[in-house]
């Protein structure tokens, strides 16, 4: 199972890598998602990968770490589907508007891919 949890890792670091260099690509990709399939989608995702990361967790390097990461999903999933479909589209396109923000958080996902790729090792 850890395996997944460096295989998301890679995954992570790779979409934030692109993401930083081509931040157009991310726009133009995540951009022509329909509103209700980018809120469901960002719904079932985390609680997808939290499941996973939570079942992952005890065989990978770091498992405190992956642990923590599934909780911080979880979490996140919640707050989405209390924010709301229309809040959340408000702030992913105000987030789409600011490709300098778009490199800034793809670097940090490269970051965070990076940190899974190490604890599921």
């Amino acid at each position: 199972m850890a395996i997944i949890v460096s295989f998301v890792g890679v995954f992570t670091a790779m979409i934030g890598l692109i993401s930083a260099i081509q931040p157009g690509l991310f726009i133009g990709v995540f951009g022509q998602l329909k509103s209700s399939s980018r809120f469901w989608a960002a719904i079932i995702a985390r609680a997808l990968f939290a499941v996973t990361f939570f079942v992952a967790a005890p065989a990978c390097r770091f498992p405190i770490v992956i642990y923590i990461v599934g909780g911080i999903l979880i979490a996140a999933a919640i707050t989405v589907l209390i924010v709301g479909q229309q809040r959340l589209n408000s702030f992913i396109d105000w987030w789409l508007a600011r490709p300098g923000l778009i490199r800034v958080s793809a670097l940090l996902g490269v970051a965070f891919g990076i940190l899974l790729l190490c604890a599921g090792a």
